[in-house]
């Protein structure tokens, strides 16, 4: 530096000013990261994009945050990385179903599965309830058939709800209620069943039937 005309050394203390500033900034904003949970992982997806946990695990956040728009983006990423994994698929077609992009939905949840071979239950009840929202209820009385040809009794009791309501929605009051008798069966003191049988008993003039069940 220079002080009338006279040039001298700079001083240690300057030297170290430029890096301290520098380090102190990117202490305060990691700092900033860790004040919540969804500000580290965006962060450490930043720092590490070849890592695809965090891009689920921010995901997953998201969602727990009700930011459906910015989840969805991450499981898209994942997906298109992971393919396999339909647990994820079956993850996005649920934020599809809460942003009511239903043919989204329906795409996401038929790969799910797919891509578990009909395994699991609850994503046949998933891409029904999708099909019930879009008024398809003989598609999703189908579909819930063909599960309950795979899936045994103990595992069934979902899929036979949603076929009463699928059943209920084309009119078939009748088939609805044997549907719902046998959940009710399995789950005698679940209060939303005997709700439901009871509000449809009442529909099919079973009025003591109805009492029955609903002031149980």
């Amino acid at each position: 530096w220079i002080v009338s005309g006279i040039s001298r050394p700079l001083p240690r203390r300057a030297v170290l000013v430029v890096p301290l500033c520098v380090f102190a900034v990117t202490t305060f904003e990691r700092n900033v990261d860790w004040t919540d949970e969804v500000r580290l992982l965006a962060a450490n997806r930043r720092l590490h994009p070849d890592n695809s946990r965090n891009t689920l695990n921010l995901g997953l956040l998201l969602a727990g945050h009700h930011r459906f728009e910015e989840a969805v983006e991450c499981f898209e990423s994942y997906i298109a990385e992971f393919p396999a994994r339909c647990d994820v698929r079956y993850e996005l077609a649920s934020l599809y179903m809460r942003l009511q992009q239903l043919k989204k939905a329906e795409a996401a949840c038929r790969d799910a599965l797919w891509c578990c071979n009909w395994t699991i239950p609850r994503y046949a009840g998933l891409l029904a309830t999708i099909f019930m929202q879009q008024g398809q209820h003989i598609r999703a009385d189908e579909l819930l058939r063909r599960a309950l040809v795979i899936h045994t009794d103990a595992q069934s009791s979902d899929l036979r709800s949603a076929l009463g309501f699928a059943l209920l929605n084309q009119g078939k009051l009748e088939e609805a209620r044997e549907e719902w008798i046998r959940v009710a069966a399995r789950h005698p003191r679940s209060t939303p069943v005997r709700h439901n049988l009871g509000m449809l008993c009442l529909q099919l003039n079973r009025t003591r039937e109805a009492r029955d069940l609903l002031l149980a």
